[in-house]
């Protein structure tokens, strides 16, 4: 059959021959995109490319032929492997050395005999220690008292007539030497009451008192004794 009385497989010839220029020309486009960059090192790495380079299109073919032809596969690049370095061998740990200082040998230690103690410190210690001396007892005492019966009888101070008159009002304290009988020996104001005639009142009365003495081991002894005489004007 002659092909110019038929143009629709004309047409479909010519539309597979762009087709199959198209692919070479993509698959040549991505091969080269796809070459690995070269690295930084110094070593160059050698790349062989295996194959061959992309066929021209061929004419259509005859009219005669009806399948169309087999586009032809883009040749893939092998890669070559790259030259590393050598891994280092690695090297055994160290282990630190611990020092172990020399054993030293005990050396036997002499005895010495202690000193023989001197005559004296050997009188010293043959002596018994001297016995505390014991402390003296202390003495009962007791102080001077004026009893219930003795206050009952005892004359009570008056109260001066021109004292009451003036309204004259306090109290007389009186230091009295009672003696070893309980009879007043000597008498002293120790503190007065402000007004004359109050503190000798008191003296005068105080004078012929009669008291318990202190005792001393069970002895009567004359002993310092206080009175106090108040004076009101209520009495």
């Amino acid at each position: 059959m002659n092909p110019r009385k038929n143009p629709q497989r004309a047409a479909i010839v010519a539309l597979l021959g762009a087709t199959v220029l198209h692919l070479a020309l993509i698959a040549a486009a991505t091969a080269w995109l796809t070459m690995p960059a070269r690295p930084d090192h110094s070593d160059p790495i050698l790349i062989v490319a295996l194959g061959q380079p992309a066929a021209k299109p061929t004419a259509p073919p005859q009219a005669r032929n009806s399948a169309p032809p087999t586009p032809r596969q883009p040749a893939q690049r092998q890669k070559s492997p790259s030259r590393l370095p050598a891994a280092a061998p690695k090297s055994a740990p160290h282990v630190p050395q611990t020092f172990h200082p020399p054993a030293t040998v005990p050396q036997p230690q002499q005895q010495i005999d202690p000193p023989e103690p001197s005559a004296t410190a050997s009188r010293l210690l043959s002596t018994p220690p001297a016995a505390a001396p014991e402390a003296a007892p202390i003495a009962a005492q007791t102080g001077v008292s004026i009893p219930a019966t003795y206050a009952a009888r005892n004359r009570k101070p008056d109260y001066p007539l021109m004292s009451r008159r003036y309204n004259e009002q306090g109290t007389v304290v009186l230091r009295v030497l009672v003696n070893a009988g309980g009879t007043a020996g000597t008498v002293r104001i120790k503190q007065s009451s402000g007004y004359p005639l109050l503190d000798q009142s008191a003296l005068s009365a105080a004078q012929d008192w009669r008291f318990v003495p202190a005792t001393q081991d069970g002895k009567p002894i004359a002993e310092w004794y206080e009175i106090s005489i108040p004076y009101t004007l209520q009495d």
